[in-house]
């Protein structure tokens, strides 16, 4: 029988980070967002439980054992990656969710054209170039207006790649 820390625990965990993560970039966002996600909702915590486990452990207080703790993690770090990923299209918008957003708001049917004239103007990839470019994902040479990715980028483009290639989707699709 599972235990029910293993289930409420990571959810409020993520709960509790997910108000501090709101509350920080209310005061301050960072420049480099992705990476204080990153410390925000994976590092930190990952320490937090396992010091909380082997504080516990040290003071003989048997609440959960380690492979709770790995469960705990496991759920957890679900929980947390998904909204790692999904974080950049929800900070900025992605089309698909912008054109529902113009359909939905106007009081007549929208045509193609004009919701087209609309995305070119809110000019989604100007953004996601500043973007990677803020992160280090991709580095920008003034001189000749030439784009090159960087080590790190390489890295998260190839997961990607792997990712999608194991879950059957061919290059273009998704």
């Amino acid at each position: 029988m599972i235990k029910l820390i293993i289930i409420f625990y990571p959810f409020i965990l993520f709960a509790v980070l997910l108000i501090l993560h709101v509350l920080l970039w209310r005061i301050k966002r960072p420049k480099k967002q992705i990476i204080f996600l990153f410390l925000i909702f994976i590092i930190i915590p990952i320490f937090i439980i396992f010091v909380s486990f082997y504080m516990f452990q040290i003071i003989r207080i048997d609440l959960i054992s380690l492979e709770d703790v790995l469960l705990i993690l496991l759920l957890y770090i679900g929980l947390s990656g998904v909204y790692i990923q999904t974080y950049p299209s929800m900070q900025t918008g992605s089309p698909s969710l912008l054109i529902i957003n113009l359909i939905g708001r106007n009081k007549k049917p929208t045509d193609k054209v004009e919701i087209k004239r609309i995305i070119q103007k809110d000019n989604f990839i100007g953004d996601r170039l500043v973007d990677l470019e803020t992160e280090g994902l991709i580095k920008y040479k003034k001189s000749d207006g030439s784009l090159t990715i960087t080590k790190k980028g390489l890295i998260l483009s190839d997961i990607f790649i792997y990712y999608r290639k194991f879950i059957g989707l061919k290059e273009g699709e998704g």
